[in-house]
C-alpha cells in the first residue's frame, strides 16, 4: 500500500508540473502600461549611454494596451496605433497594418508583475535602448479594457 501511495503522489507531483508548465504565459503580459523610462545602455560610446523619464500629461503620454485577444492599441499623443500582439520566448511582435501591408516589430521583452521593457538593439552604436513601461491596470479579467 505504502509503494501505491508514494506512485500516486509521484503521478500527482509530475501531471501538476507538466499541467503548469503548459499555462498561457502570454497573459501575464494583458493589461494597460504607461511608459515612465527609456534607456539607452550598453553603447560603444559610454556618453551615449543615457536614461530619459517619462510621464503622462495633457499633450502626449506613452500607453501600450495590450488586450486578452491578442490585439493592442498604442498611444504616443495621436494618431492611436492598434493591432495585433504575440509574444515567443524573449521577444515580443507588434503588428499593424500600413498601405494594406502588415508590418511587424519584434523587442526583446522582459516583464515582472509591475514593468514590461521592451528593447532594441542598434548595431551600429552599439545601445540597447529599452522601454519601459509601468503596469497601471492588469486587465487579465476585464472583458473589455477599452471601456
Amino acid at each position: 500500500m505504502q509503494k501505491f501511495q508514494k506512485l500516486l503522489l509521484l503521478t500527482c507531483i509530475a501531471w501538476l508540473s507538466v499541467s503548469c508548465s503548459e499555462d498561457d504565459e502570454s497573459t501575464d503580459f494583458v493589461g494597460i502600461w504607461e511608459g515612465s523610462s527609456l534607456q539607452k545602455t550598453d553603447c560603444m560610446n559610454p556618453v551615449d549611454n543615457t536614461t530619459t523619464r517619462r510621464s503622462c500629461d495633457d499633450t502626449q503620454c506613452f500607453r501600450l494596451i495590450l488586450n486578452g485577444d491578442n490585439s493592442f492599441s498604442f498611444q504616443e499623443g495621436l494618431p492611436i496605433k492598434s493591432g495585433r500582439w504575440d509574444v515567443s520566448g524573449d521577444s515580443l511582435s507588434l503588428c499593424i497594418e500600413e498601405d494594406g501591408e502588415e508590418v511587424c516589430e519584434t523587442f526583446i521583452v522582459s516583464l515582472t508583475s509591475v514593468t514590461l521593457s521592451l528593447g532594441t538593439l542598434n548595431e551600429a552604436n552599439g545601445c540597447l535602448t529599452n522601454q519601459i513601461f509601468d503596469r497601471v491596470q492588469d486587465t487579465s479579467q476585464d472583458e473589455d479594457p477599452n471601456s
